[in-house]
């Protein structure tokens, strides 16, 4: 028996219906006169498919075909849910994070009814939708993107050391053999007034020149990697991973996503706000509850790495999702995609070699910032140099955030303990010495200075009868540019912290303990 292609298509694909918009309903658009025609694409899921998914899905794109005949998709503007007709579910499309989700919840059911799930995963799809929303609490998500425009210069009370001065790569402006001198904040600026200016931007804002001095710095210096070392770049452009971003065991992440399952458990049927509620409630926090378990092995630390890496897989997987969805709904077109229409397409919503396998659609938090280096990519058509511009440019940007949150927790550690003129302290370079001085290192005594100075900047060193331990760290070369850094670690409480003291200050709470047991003595 002879299967007709086209009912199997819809069979697989589903079907789209376009329905055109009327230019009076247009929504005011500087680039109106380039478009002929606006239509609302919406897709018609399979028969099969409507049981597992919600009652309300509609998912849509708006088409603007332009004079030429070219057809751009982009999510709905909510300027126009006033005009279109009624639809419970096209405002959960309208914007990009709402149509990323609405768009994974279609991918995993084609994926169900394809028989394509993968069975090992440390979490179902449903809970890694939730899961995903809790990853965007934690300390580590960089969120969405700020205007850093403004933020780049650093205060005395949070640089490093006396040369740190601004947050900028320390190889910002070198070419690709590492020659040339380093750009500051003047050369940086001098650039991205220059690309801003040849942009067509007459009065740019401070981001815009950052954008555009970088995109010049990352022209001298196009990163090229691999696919794997890509999805690295994408993952550091999203969380802080720390100076020390180490594996995961696999033990752990399996652990960790067990206790995840059963706190997800009691959830699964939250609205949505009730969801929310329980994300932000203080009292909920998941990591204290997974490390404070009899039966768990793992410090905070290891559990924070562990939920991290689920964060990270739970975002692989809606990007699977999506990718199956958005390749699903441009099966259905009722006219298929030309060459440049179907590039620009697969660029924007499906899975993606430059983006580390995943949609730029669902990185929509980080478009404002590599706008201008993506833009030359769709221009050049995926160039490999192009490609390599925006992976310098989304280094610079884990870069420059992981400064400034480094900075930020500097500035406040320090600010608990200022100087006599009401200033926030600072690491200072004092003397030309390697090492602190031999009484200060002397058992008990370190150990009691490096207690006092952790509990000045902040930090809960009230160990009890708990056996805890104090040490140096670090290299000769920090101590003598003026810095003692110093390790406390507690295995009973699980407590294990740096800290970072002007060599002065410790020399100084270091005589002070040898002078009070010279007195007990």
């Amino acid at each position: 028996m002879d299967v007709n292609p086209e009912l199997w298509d819809r069979r697989l694909n589903g079907t789209v219906e376009a329905t055109e918009i009327p230019r009076r309903d247009w929504p005011p658009s500087r680039t109106g006169h380039f478009i002929k025609r606006k239509l609302l694409y919406r897709w018609v899921p399979p028969y099969q498919l409507t049981e597992n998914l919600p009652a309300w899905y509609d998912l849509c794109l708006l088409c603007d075909v332009s004079n030429e005949g070219e057809r751009r998709f982009s999510p709905v503007g909510k300027e126009l849910l006033d005009v279109l007709p009624p639809s419970e579910g096209l405002r959960y499309v309208a914007g990009t994070p709402g149509l990323a989700m609405v768009a994974s919840l279609g991918g995993h059911a084609i994926l169900v009814d394809r028989d394509e799930i993968e069975e090992d995963l440390p979490l179902t799809y449903d809970e890694m939708r939730l899961f995903f929303q809790y990853v965007g609490h934690l300390r580590e998500h960089l969120g969405d993107t700020v205007k850093l425009g403004r933020v780049l210069n650093v205060c005395a009370g949070g640089r490093a050391d006396r040369g740190t001065r601004d947050i900028l790569p320390d190889d910002l402006g070198l070419d690709m053999d590492g020659e040339g001198t380093r750009w500051g904040l003047s050369k940086l600026r001098e650039e991205g007034l220059q690309g801003a200016s040849a942009a067509g931007h007459t009065n740019p804002t401070p981001d815009q020149i950052l954008r555009h001095g970088l995109l010049a710095a990352a022209t001298r210096n196009p990163l090229e990697v691999r696919t794997r070392e890509t999805r690295s770049l994408v993952r550091m452009m999203l969380f802080d991973l720390g100076p020390r971003a180490e594996e995961v065991k696999p033990k752990h992440v399996t652990y960790v996503a067990r206790q995840v399952k059963n706190s997800l458990q009691d959830h699964r049927n939250d609205t949505t706000e009730e969801f929310r509620e329980w994300i932000r409630d203080p009292k909920s926090n998941l990591i204290h509850r997974i490390a404070k378990r009899k039966d768990c092995s793992l410090d905070r630390r290891q559990v924070r790495k562990a939920l991290l890496e689920l964060g990270w897989r739970s975002l692989e997987m809606l990007g699977r999702c999506i990718d199956m969805q958005m390749r699903a709904f441009r099966a259905a077109f009722p006219e298929p995609l030309s060459g440049a229409d179907n590039a620009l397409f697969e660029q924007i919503y499906l899975s993606h070699p430059a983006f580390g396998n995943l949609p730029l659609l669902l990185l929509h938090s980080r478009f404002d910032f590599l706008r201008e280096a993506i833009l030359r990519t769709w221009n050049l058509r995926q160039n490999r140099r192009a490609v390599a511009i925006v992976h310098s440019m989304m280094y610079y940007y884990s870069v420059i955030v992981g400064n400034r949150r480094a900075s930020d927790r500097r500035y406040k550690r320090r600010a608990k303990r200022k100087t006599r003129t009401g200033r926030v302290s600072r690491d200072e370079v004092l003397s030309d010495d390697t090492l602190p001085p031999e009484d200060s290192r002397s058992p008990g005594i370190f150990e009691e200075a490096a207690r006092r100075l952790a509990i000045a900047q902040g930090f809960d060193c009230d160990f009890g009868d708990e056996e805890w331990c104090a040490k140096l760290v670090g290299d000769a070369e920090r101590v003598k540019r003026g810095v003692v850094a110093f390790s406390i670690f507690c295995p009973a409480l699980k407590f294990d912290e740096t800290v970072y003291v002007p060599r002065k200050e410790f020399e100084s709470v270091a005589k002070e303990v040898v002078a009070e047991r010279k007195r007990k003595a």
